[in-house]
């Protein structure tokens, strides 16, 4: 969703169209590729089209070479990189772009465009007209999964514990009254047994549908947020429109020290 964003975003300050090379996903075991799924606008890149810029053998060692007129420009480090605004030629981007400031500019188009672009399913609708029915709905995400049984994966993330999620609550309800917890999380089980809030709270059970936008759908649609050290509860937070939204995020996003984002978490929101 950042690449896309980025994407989106200098492809109307250029211009140009915005293309995607979704090849990887033929590799991918866990993730599919699921932006169709929403209001997104694109093209899909062609074999062709990324062999005239790699060769017929793609590299896959860095740095990557080409021999086109395409640039292929890499991210070197996760924060904000302003000069990235600045390219208006056909290039091919490498990263990972997880700052808003690379589509702030486009800060609506990219709201609407996240959107459904079908009706989601009974299941979610039921959750979701119960969202919108409560007086101050709160998502809370907890992510574990790979973050606990891949042992390279917790090196670099590690997770938020029982301890954290109880003082993040404490700081939103200065914020809300008569708080509704939707909590979100890839390890019901878990949280059924490590998460406790002093007011209501409602366990939103996963599904295995593959339908997970329809998830992030519906934790945009609270008024407040408490989202863990990942990518899918940020978006979650981040497109919610409410002018007095209040997000409350981890201050800690990797548990390596050698990782640091400075720009990953939005001036507004509240880290913990």
């Amino acid at each position: 969703m950042f690449q896309y964003a980025l994407g989106r975003s200098l492809s109307e300050i250029s211009g140009k169209n915005l293309k995607l090379d979704i090849s990887a996903y033929q590799t991918y075991k866990t993730h599919n590729f699921l932006l169709d799924k929403l209001n997104t606008q694109y093209e899909i890149v062609t074999q062709k089209e990324v062999e005239q810029i790699f060769g017929a053998k793609r590299r896959i060692s860095l740095p990557f070479t080409s021999s086109s007129k395409v640039k292929i420009i890499e991210e070197t480090e996760l924060s904000f990189n302003p000069n990235i605004m600045n390219v208006k030629k056909d290039a091919y981007f490498i990263g990972y772009w997880q700052s808003e400031k690379y589509f702030k500019n486009i800060r609506s188009k990219i709201f609407e465009e996240f959107q459904p672009n079908e009706k989601i399913s009974k299941k979610r609708t039921e959750i979701l007209n119960e969202i919108k029915s409560t007086r101050s709905p709160i998502s809370v995400h907890i992510r574990r999964g790979d973050y606990v049984s891949n042992i390279k994966a917790n090196n670099v993330h590690g997770t938020c514990e029982p301890e954290w999620y109880k003082s993040a609550a404490n700081i939103i309800e200065n914020y809300f009254e008569n708080v509704t917890y939707f909590v979100f999380s890839d390890d019901p089980d878990w949280v059924k047994r490590n998460i406790r809030f002093d007011q209501k709270a409602i366990l939103v059970e996963p599904d295995v549908d593959g339908k997970d936008y329809e998830d992030l759908y519906m934790m945009s649609s609270c008024d407040g947020h408490i989202i863990a050290n990942s990518t899918f509860s940020w978006w979650g937070a981040w497109l919610n429109s409410k002018s007095n939204k209040r997000v409350i995020a981890p201050s800690r996003w990797f548990k390596s020290q050698t990782i640091k984002n400075v720009d990953l978490i939005p001036e507004d929101w509240i880290c913990l």
